[in-house]
């Protein structure tokens, strides 16, 4: 996890893969205190998921293979049959789903990139939002009695507390989750 730390708001369905960003958030320099101990708590939880790094290099290699950054095929693929690049494609989606089932991503600037790994190359952390909301309620209620920051605390923890409380409820059928991008 990196220095700095982003909460990426995704939603989606488990059972398919299917993820959408909805909303993002920086936090800035919040790692301590019990924002740090959920941090710590997810990293160990995600130890047991490191042979998945494993799996996401295979799958950016593939991708790397079929489409250029822009999003079109590869000279290599452009020169193959239809059939054949519908073998390659369908077979890179596959990969993405068995992913996208057991890991979080979201989309890079570009709407193109998925990223399963944070920029210092941590697999995602995933907060369940009522823990998330937990510790962050408690650190700005520390920060507020001590005096940090003004009567109000920190003004990144009311935003945070006010998107986690309406991003709680499910919606559509869908949940959401609290990617926590460190860089």
């Amino acid at each position: 996890m990196g220095y700095e730390t982003k909460l990426i708001f995704i939603t989606g369905r488990k059972r398919t893969g299917y993820q959408s960003d909805e909303a993002s958030l920086e936090m800035g320099k919040v790692c301590n205190d019990e924002i740090g101990d959920l941090i710590g708590r997810l990293r160990m939880a995600n130890r047991k998921n490191a042979n998945l790094s494993a799996d996401i290099t295979e799958w950016e290699n593939e991708h790397n293979r079929i489409y250029t950054q822009a999003g079109n095929y590869t000279p290599e693929v452009d020169a193959l049959q239809l059939s054949e690049q519908k073998k390659a494609t369908d077979a890179l989606f596959k990969m993405e789903r068995i992913l996208g089932k057991k890991l979080p991503f979201f989309y890079g600037i570009d709407g193109n990139t998925k990223h399963f790994e944070d920029s210092c190359g941590d697999l995602l952390l995933v907060a369940d939002i009522e823990e998330l909301l937990a510790a962050i309620r408690k650190d700005a209620a520390g920060l507020i009695s001590n005096g940090q920051y003004g009567p109000e605390g920190y003004r990144r923890f009311n935003v945070a507390i006010a998107m986690l409380e309406q991003f709680r409820k499910e919606r559509f059928g869908e949940t959401v989750r609290v990617v926590l991008w460190g860089h």
